[in-house]
């Protein structure tokens, strides 16, 4: 997954014309409470194409962590990514 998301992100460095890849199909069965026109209005508003992506992996970590469905070593490593990518 840390791997996954280092990839999708990597678009902005080889060229500003490759956008994000999109969300994946099941999203709102991968986190229901993700609301993307939340997301696509705050894209919009700071220019930031990927924030949709970014929150989105955001949440299905923080809920992953809060059900106890990663060990602790694969929650450092998603959160590390996460933060690398800023």
């Amino acid at each position: 997954m840390a791997d996954h998301v280092r990839e999708i992100f990597k678009w902005h460095l080889w060229a500003a014309s490759r956008p994000p890849r999109p969300l994946p199909k099941d999203y709102r069965d991968l986190c229901p409470g993700f609301t993307r026109p939340d997301t696509e209005d705050a894209a919009r508003d700071f220019d930031i194409p990927e924030i949709i992506q970014a929150t989105f992996y955001a949440m299905v970590v923080n809920d992953d962590i809060e059900l106890f469905v990663m060990s602790r070593d694969m929650t450092g490593a998603l959160k590390s990514a996460l933060k690398g990518l800023r």
